[in-house]
């Protein structure tokens, strides 16, 4: 019996460390992450089952530890509805909690208002390895007032106020319109100056997906691939959470083991938390065994493994809107507990993989070793056709798998804006492409957004091609914003549609010295949760039980320095 008790605390410990670490922001990187949901009176219509309670609930669970986040709810006015913190466990619970209090009976859709609310704080740009995501959900128009005007100075405020603050605190806003009836031409331009993600969701039961994409875009996690239901998890992963988007009428979801051993919702092994909504379900496991597990499910594109491991495979965001001009290039390295690998006999043994899906087809590609930094794996494509794209990078390294996906949109313009730097000054040319537009048609606008947000119109000269704005370079370590506006008219006389990513000048900033490595320390175990569970175990029990917690995390350090060494020759 002592024995068995020695086990078990020795296995509570364990889980305890494994849940303070696990979904963690990587070394160094840091998210602030704020969500404002629609509760005006039309949600009744277009949500009247209040799927944005259960989407709420799946975004909170996916968010990980040691994020910054907070939820408002916006009608007549922004209130919030989880305070901005630290997301840790009491969060969640919190959040959790609240999300119930989501409802339908505002008057009116005060978009301007919920923007000023969850930006606060947002005043200066972000520190170095900041990134800040506000993600937008609503299903109409600015609607301020009885008043039409009222609405209608308010949209303008959001654009040529609002909107700059926002460009210049290096906010991502993404924007989720739950209807064909909001303003869709305001919600995809807040994005693209942002550099965020816009998308329509068509109904209530589209809005897990559409949240789930925007965690994807905010807190990118580690994944491995799902295929055919399948996927394999090695011996340096400590945990995984899959999800499993359901739709209406679904068969219970059941998780099975590399030995067989059938895991449901309603028989959870301690090891595994099982959370089921209406929507989806979210399986984690702790210390799973390696080997290749089973998913019995519907398949679903949405569906995806995420991991919490030492080994991780490291692909740059591409941005949310690229042009065609500007090409796509991927980068992918590998790292060990945030520091770079460069061994050549681990990387040698390395494949790495593209699948690009895009408006009209889905190709694989191999990535190459990039020959000015052997370390990374690179792939590039030169002027894609516009559209939507997904993005899916696989490695494989004999040992284990990792997977990033992304997705992003390419857009063509029949302006192509260029910008150099002469001196201390900035150059930007704007080019018509004759073809697709009458030149002299365009009607074309800049504005100039200072790092104190000061906003002023840009003068536009003529130039050989097309048109010149000259700026000068932002004193070192600010920066400044232009926006751009343009109308004009095709061959055939009928009005173009233009759309201009922004461009951010940076002033050139002394490069900091390089912080020195902080000494490594051991996460001690979760004393208190030990405490509470243990109760009446004495201090032997709770010295052997700490022992058994020590071996695990060698054995498992020892794991994951397997799997970087090269097989004997």
């Amino acid at each position: 019996m002592l024995l068995r008790i020695f086990s078990l605390l020795g296995s509570m410990l364990a889980a305890a460390s494994a849940y303070g670490q696990a979904h963690q922001a990587p070394p160094g990187e840091r998210n602030d992450i704020r969500i404002v949901i629609d509760t005006s009176g039309s949600m009744k219509q277009t949500d009247p089952h209040n799927l944005r309670v259960p989407a709420l609930k799946l975004l909170v669970n996916l968010l990980p530890q040691g994020q910054t986040a907070g939820v408002w709810l916006f009608d007549t006015q922004a209130e919030p509805l989880v305070p901005l913190g630290i997301v840790a466990a009491d969060w969640k619970q919190q959040a959790l909690a609240s999300a119930t209090r989501i409802h339908s009976k505002g008057d009116y859709t005060h978009i301007e208002a919920a923007l000023e609310a969850a930006g606060q704080g947002w005043n200066t740009p972000p520190s170095a390895g900041e990134h800040r995501h506000l993600i937008l959900l609503t299903d109409g128009r600015v609607d301020v007032s009885k008043n039409p005007q009222d609405s209608e100075s308010s949209r303008e405020r959001i654009l040529k106020n609002l909107l700059p603050r926002l460009q210049i605190a290096g906010a991502q806003v993404h924007t989720i319109a739950l209807s064909n009836k909001s303003d869709q031409e305001l919600m995809q331009r807040i994005a693209l100056a942002t550099g965020g993600w816009s998308e329509v969701a068509e109904n209530a039961e589209a809005l897990q997906r559409a949240f789930v994409r925007m965690f994807n875009k905010a807190a990118p996690p580690d994944t491995v691939p799902l295929k055919d239901n399948r996927f394999e998890i090695d011996a340096g992963i400590r945990e995984f959470t899959v999800l499993v988007t359901l739709r209406p009428g679904a068969p219970a979801t059941r998780l099975v083991d590399p030995m067989g051993t059938e895991m449901t919702g309603k028989a959870v092994p301690d090891t595994a938390r099982w959370v089921h909504e209406a929507g989806f379900d979210l399986i984690t496991v702790q210390a799973p065994v390696p080997g290749q597990w089973k998913l019995v499910a519907d398949a679903d594109p949405a569906n995806q493994v995420m991991v919490v491991t030492d080994l991780q495979m490291v692909v740059p965001s591409v941005p949310n809107v690229l042009t065609q001009e500007s090409g796509l290039e991927i980068h992918a390295s590998f790292s060990e507990r945030g520091l770079a690998i460069k061994r050549e006999d681990f990387l040698g043994l390395i494949s790495v993989d593209v699948q690009l899906t895009g408006p009209s087809d889905s190709k694989g590609y191999s990535m190459t070793r990039d020959p000015v930094a052997a370390e990374r794996f690179v792939w590039r494509a030169s002027s894609p056709l516009p559209g939507e794209y997904a993005l899916s990078v696989v490695a494989n390294g004999q040992t284990f798998t990792r997977q990033a996906r992304q997705s992003f949109r390419v857009i063509a313009s029949p302006l192509k804006v260029e910008t150099r730097r002469d001196g201390e000054l900035a150059v930007i040319t704007v080019t018509p492409d004759a073809l697709a537009i009458k030149p002299e048609s365009v009607n074309l606008k800049a504005t100039f957004t200072d790092q104190a947000q000061q906003s002023r119109p840009v003068e536009i000269h003529p130039a050989e091609s097309g048109w010149k704005l000259e700026l000068p370079v932002p004193k070192a370590g600010e920066q400044g914003v232009v926006n751009f506006t343009a109308e004009a008219r095709g061959a055939d006389g009928k009005p173009v549609p233009i759309a201009l990513k922004p461009v951010m000048l940076n002033g050139e900033a002394p490069r900091p010295a390089e912080p020195e490595a902080p000494p490594a320390t051991v996460e001690p175990p979760a004393w208190p949760v030990v405490a509470g569970l243990a109760g009446a175990i004495n201090l032997v029990s709770g010295l052997a039980g700490y022992l058994i917690y020590r071996y695990l995390r060698r054995r498992n350090e020892a794991a994951i320095s397997a799997l970087i060494q090269k097989l004997p020759l």
